[in-house]
């Protein structure tokens, strides 16, 4: 039977906000090598890597 709260058990809310930080990255990452003449978006990859970072520490 289809459990409407399938998704919300798959994952805690930790490995659900690192799934979130790893699209992010990805998006970041293509940006980046997209725009290399703007820093902010190597500023902004970086504080996903560090925030990534954190985030698997805590899991």
């Amino acid at each position: 039977m289809y459990s409407e709260n399938l998704a919300e058990n798959l994952w805690s809310e930790r490995e659900d906000a690192i799934l979130v930080l790893a699209r992010e990255m990805e998006w970041a990452e293509a940006y980046a090598v997209n725009h290399l003449d703007c820093p902010m978006g190597g500023i902004y990859l970086e504080f996903l890597r560090r925030e990534m970072i954190t985030a698997q520490g805590e899991v």
